[in-house]
């Protein structure tokens, strides 16, 4: 009997096909290249691509390099709606024989990241999510992907029909060419930056001799020239023609959001937007076709377009890194799977990127997921690429990238540059960019989500990383029933550069969650609020043991904070009573000159409320850009200088009328544990929506800019010195 039964599953064994990815011979031959390392020989590359970094929800990286066919923007317009303003999401001219019939060898640079053998590779991936889609709606698989072949765990990528990925077996002092260098210019304020040489954009700049704002309502750069305090004379620059042609024939709209001075340049940054429907199997998709720009203009009274810079996917953040290389970050999405006819129709699924011209990204740039994809009937990308802007006046593309799945947010230290992207989860890259490369070199998952940028921060080797964690806990309730309860708290991880957690401190502000993060040096200070706003100082010396070292808890909450001198951190954020009803904001100075007795030594508040001079009907509320966008404050620790937009609306009740609509910016100084208010400068908004987004000082004045209108005054009384519309 036992003989028989053994004969019988002898027999069902042996009729079972065994993959060929996992044969003994290929599982041998994987494991032998694993300690190989490869050389590649790398292609001369016709341009780069900046992109938007993002991590796959399963914490995978698609890489993206430059392509090898060149398109023409003004080609083929009627293929597609176009994208970039003149359409060149194209099929392209020897695409087929670029990915499909050339042998490129595939340098892995991460072990959890493989490069795409073609196009058709690529579009088997997308088939084969979409595939996965349909079977999860119309079976009892309502969600996750059965990949199992007979009992043998077969990777996702495996599946891909002939164009199937190999399994995977592994584990899961610089001197920049900064803005406004230039010698004979006056002392001037400068966005500030998360790590020091490390520059980020922003709407509004300055050089000491200028200052540069972008009006997105009207897709513009104003300038105006400044001797102090007086504007000497003003120009703008029109942003859609640069980018725009009026050859191109193009409809759609533009979005100008961030800019940099830098080495002669200024570099606006944007995207270009155009929808169409497209019909298929009697329905209608929606498609919106993305391209972010890099416009280059001379740094003078008159800037000359000097280049633009056009890459697939919408702008989602940028970079300059010590070095000076730029880093530009674009999220793409392809169109649905439905209205691809064929693998042949690269414009429709890779993206394209250049100078003036655009290529395909070549297919062995094209790092795809070995874990399953899960949307679908599109397949996207971040697209990374990397600008050198070494050469004063000059822009030149190195390389190209992409990551699989959607940006999330974007941490960048002087060498390495990292995404982090979940909900319950986070997923975390880490990506070198020395000498402006895009290099995957590692990634995690830690539990919790990160707030910001601020919430990441890289020091004498070790990544740190805060994060908020939610989740439904089961509870054993007798033998046969569980019960359970969501809990909620904080947790402050200790990575090293490969992304292995070597210290934690968990538990923290239960039931809260994170609203601002400050890491400085060994230390780092998180407030959460649900109620209180408490200040937790956390203790990084030894990264294996961080531990709490004080709280301190106040009413409302900070929602950003920065370093004011060696013993005082100051918080800006909302005020809100003791039942966390929210009734303004305020400022608030910590003394953190001993970890383990933090202090609150001072604090200002600009609430909401009746005016009592009016009566009881008359409500005033207010409102700042600085809640969600820490630029929008001057923080200035050598000129004693604080900046804050405050945009405020009086109202009558009693006649139901609107009586004021004003746009300040409120400046004040920290002195002796209490600030003191110098003064404000108002515009009156009207209809109008033209609200003050900057200030920035040069020499002994400060400037509060809108959209539309620069305001001068002297740095210590504010009183108002001249002002200029565009």
């Amino acid at each position: 009997m036992n003989d028989k039964k053994n004969n019988e599953l002898k027999d069902y064994f042996d009729s079972i096909e065994i993959p060929e990815a996992v044969s003994p011979e290929n599982i041998k031959k994987m494991l032998d290249e694993k300690a190989v390392t490869k050389k590649h020989e790398k292609k001369r590359r016709g341009i780069s691509v900046w992109g938007r970094i993002g991590a796959s929800a399963a914490a995978c990286a698609v890489i993206v390099g430059t392509g090898a066919a060149s398109v023409n923007y003004l080609q083929n317009k009627d293929k597609k709606p176009a994208s970039r303003p003149s359409g060149s999401s194209m099929a392209v001219s020897g695409a087929e024989e670029t990915g499909e019939t050339e042998e490129t060898e595939i340098v892995y640079e991460a072990p959890y990241m493989k490069g795409a053998r073609s196009y058709k590779q690529v579009y088997k991936l997308m088939e084969k999510a979409y595939e996965d889609m349909e079977a999860r709606y119309t079976s009892d698989i309502y969600y996750g992907i059965d990949d199992t072949f007979d009992g043998a765990s077969v990777s996702y990528a495996e599946s891909a029909a002939d164009e199937s990925f190999e399994m995977d077996f592994s584990d899961g002092d610089f001197t920049a060419k900064g803005e406004g260098a230039e010698a004979e210019n006056q002392e001037h304020s400068d966005t500030y930056n998360q790590e020091a040489g490390v520059l980020e954009a922003d709407i509004v700049k300055t050089d000491g001799k200028r200052i540069y704002s972008l009006d997105s309502s009207n897709n513009r750069l104003n300038i105006a020239a400044v001797d102090n305090g007086q504007f000497t004379s003003s120009c703008t620059v029109d942003i859609l023609s640069s980018v725009v042609q009026p050859e191109d024939n193009w409809s759609g709209s533009l979005n100008v959001c961030d800019m940099y001075l830098y080495n002669g340049m200024i570099a606006v940054i944007g995207t270009t937007s155009s929808y169409s429907d497209q019909y298929c199997d009697d329905y209608y998709y929606y498609s919106e076709d993305d391209t972010s720009f890099a416009a280059f203009y001379s740094c003078d009274d008159e800037p000359q377009l000097l280049d633009v810079y056009y890459q697939d996917g919408y702008y989602s953040d940028v970079r300059i890194s010590p070095e000076g290389y730029m880093f530009l970050i674009s999220t793409y999405d392809t169109y649905n799977y439905n209205v691809i006819d064929d693998w042949k129709d690269t414009s429709d699924y890779i993206p394209q990127c250049g100078m003036n011209t655009c290529e395909l990204i070549p297919p062995e740039d094209i790092l795809l997921p070995h874990d399953p994809l899960d949307n679908g009937d599109i397949l996207s990308y971040t697209v990374i690429g990397s600008i050198d802007l070494t050469a004063e006046g000059q822009a030149s593309a190195i390389e190209t990238k992409a990551l699989a799945g959607y940006t999330g947010t974007v941490y960048c230290s002087a060498e390495n540059m990292y995404t982090a992207v979940g909900w319950d989860n986070t997923d975390i890259t880490r990506i070198s960019i020395v000498g402006g490369s895009i290099t995957p070199t590692a990634s995690a998952t830690v539990e919790g989500t990160v707030n910001d940028q601020f919430s990441l921060s890289e020091y004498d080797g070790y990544l740190r990383v805060a994060a908020t964690y939610s989740g439904y806990e089961e509870e054993r309730d007798g033998l046969f029933s569980t019960t359970g309860k969501w809990v909620q708290d904080n947790r402050v991880y200790v990575l090293d550069m490969d992304l292995n957690q070597v210290g934690s401190v968990t538990g923290f502000g239960k039931d809260e969650s994170i609203k601002s993060v400050s890491f400085q040096g060994n230390m780092g200070y998180v407030v959460t609020y649900r109620q209180t706003d408490p200040l937790f100082a956390i203790d990084l010396s030894d990264p294996a043991n961080p531990f709490i070292t004080d709280d301190f808890f106040i009413t409302g909450f900070s929602t950003y904070m920065q370093q004011w001198d060696d013993g005082h951190l100051l918080g800006f954020g909302v005020s809100a009573d003791e039942s966390a009803i929210e009734n303004g904001y305020k400022l608030v100075m910590f003394n953190n000159s001993d970890v383990y007795d933090l202090q609150e030594e001072g604090i200002y508040y600009i609430p909401n409320g009746n005016n009592q001079d009016e009566g009881y009907d008359v409500y005033t509320s207010v409102s700042s850009e600085a809640r969600y966008e820490r630029k929008a404050l001057l923080i200035a620790p050598e000129k004693n200088l604080i900046g804050v937009p405050i945009s405020k609306v009086t109202y009558d009740y009693s006649s139901d009328n609107y009586m004021d609509c004003t746009t300040e910016y409120m400046f004040f100084s920290y002195e002796d544990g209490s600030f003191t208010l110098r003064g404000e400068l108002s515009l009156a908004l009207g209809d109008s929506t033209d609200f003050f987004r900057r200030a920035v000082y040069i020499g002994d004045c400060v400037y509060a800019v809108s959209g539309s209108t620069f305001v001068s005054a002297d740095i210590d009384t504010i009183t108002e010195i001249d002002r200029v519309d565009f």
